[in-house]
């Protein structure tokens, strides 16, 4: 279906919205950080074979298990890589992933940079500097400007890892009232979904057929990263030994971790604190927020609460924290050490309504998880999937707490199974659920081939 003219209009309405919004864009702290470079100079960045658009950090370290494993070039051939994300993590995130990778996989040249706003304008002007032979999108990251582009250009698309919540089907439809046809008019080459319900909802998005040769259902890309790091954690890990030396003896006064915790969450998570440390005042909190800008935040209301607080910048083996003080984690990429650390663990996101953070990689490291009740984010892994595939709750991985009450009583529970017997149910667990990167790839390198 061609681009018709209600949906050139559309596009000019939205890229109208776009100048609109541009000087409350610029205020807001996330936003402003790397702002000349979202608006896409003549310097963006260079030409590539393949772009990969990752919306954060948890995302960005996808784009590992997806580079990683599609096959060696041909006849000593580079592939060029383009990996944006849209935070400083995630900015972070992919730099780590371009250094890792730039000996171990020599025929791929990776540049990493921030995604540009999704101004039709400037997505055009992006999409033009780069010049991919397909746009790769992980999750969920549908946006109109560069969708539009794509098409402009004949660009395929491709939707990796693809989840979607009937909360955002009915966000993304709005478009299709006021230009119909406007989704299936951009629609993606390819779509890979996670479970047969996402897939139904893209297929409802984009109007596929069910048996549309572009929509698959795979497994979860998650569920590979997971289990390779189960099969490689090791409790005796350099960071591991390192940050045991900032905190207190474990054996002796036991860590808990609140970790990728949300700004909504912080005012009901103050009340859990208190009581930890009123019913064990030599336990050590850890508080990992989700974004860094929150950790004075996070100082200023442990002080309110006439309880000790620490930076984990500040500690030193000389200066390792205290028992029963508070440590707000003010340092990223620590998180995985952190979790081989404590003895229990609360994933955030999942308190206030925000859909939780990834409960899969605390297992990876023998440590089953605790959450509040919204848990959207993850239920496919949560809940059950069948009567063959139980859900983390169902089999004992994973709790979900009612509220805040019941989150508290159940961090100051001694932790009963060792890290060692969680790995490795985890990892059985994991068994039926692995071989989603390797299906997305191949899929992946039948379209580039088409466009080759």
């Amino acid at each position: 279906m061609s681009l018709e003219f209600r949906h050139v209009v559309l596009s000019r309405l939205y890229g109208l919205a776009w100048r609109l919004a541009r000087p409350a864009l610029r205020r807001n702290k996330r936003m402003a950080d790397g702002w000349s470079r979202r608006l896409v100079p003549d310097d963006w960045a260079r030409p590539a074979d393949l772009w990969i658009q990752a919306a954060s950090g948890g995302e960005a370290y996808l784009v590992n298990e997806l580079v990683n494993a599609l096959p060696p070039r041909p006849d000593g051939a580079i592939l060029r890589i383009l990996a944006t994300t849209w935070t400083r993590q995630g900015l972070e995130v992919l730099q780590g992933i371009r250094a890792k990778l730039r000996d171990a996989r020599p025929d791929l040249d990776i540049e990493v940079t921030l995604f540009p706003l999704d101004s039709p304008v400037g997505m055009y002007r992006a999409v033009r500097q780069v010049n991919p032979s397909a746009v790769v999108l992980l999750e969920t990251e549908l946006w109109p400007g560069l969708l539009f582009a794509c098409v402009r250009r004949h660009i395929p698309v491709a939707i990796i890892n693809g989840r979607m919540t009937p909360k955002s089907l009915k966000g993304y439809r709005w478009i299709d009232r006021l230009a119909p046809g406007f989704w299936q008019a951009v629609a993606p080459a390819l779509v890979t979904a996670t479970t047969r319900d996402d897939a139904a909802r893209f297929a409802r998005l984009f109007d596929f057929s069910e048996d549309d040769s572009r929509l698959h259902t795979v497994s979860n890309i998650k569920f590979d990263r997971a289990a390779q790091h189960a099969e490689t954690a090791c409790s005796t890990s350099q960071a591991h030994d390192e940050l045991l030396r900032l905190l207190p003896d474990a054996a002796a006064h036991p860590i808990i971790l609140l970790a990728s915790v949300r700004e909504e969450e912080e005012v009901l998570l103050e009340p859990v604190i208190r009581k930890i440390h009123e019913q064990n005042t030599e336990a050590t909190v850890v508080i990992a927020p989700r974004h860094m800008h929150r950790v004075e935040s996070w100082m200023q209301r442990i002080g309110q609460s006439n309880l000790s607080a620490v930076r984990r910048s500040d500690l030193t083996e000389d200066h390792p924290a205290m028992p029963g003080q508070i440590v707000i984690w003010d340092t990223f990429g620590e998180l995985n050490a952190l979790y081989a650390l404590a003895g229990r663990v609360f994933v955030g996101g999942s308190l206030a309504p925000l859909g939780g953070q990834n409960i899969l990689e605390p297992l990876a490291h023998g440590r089953v998880p605790l959450t509040g009740p919204y848990t959207n984010n993850f239920n496919w892994a949560m809940d059950d999937n069948g009567a063959t595939l139980p859900g983390l709750v169902s089999a004992g991985m994973a709790v979900r707490c009612a509220d805040a009450n019941q989150l508290a009583a159940r961090l100051l529970d001694s932790a009963t199974d060792s890290p060692d017997v969680v790995r490795q149910r985890f990892l059985n667990w994991l068994e039926a659920r692995r071989g989603g990167t390797k299906r997305c790839v191949d899929l992946l390198e039948k379209l580039l081939n088409k466009t080759s």
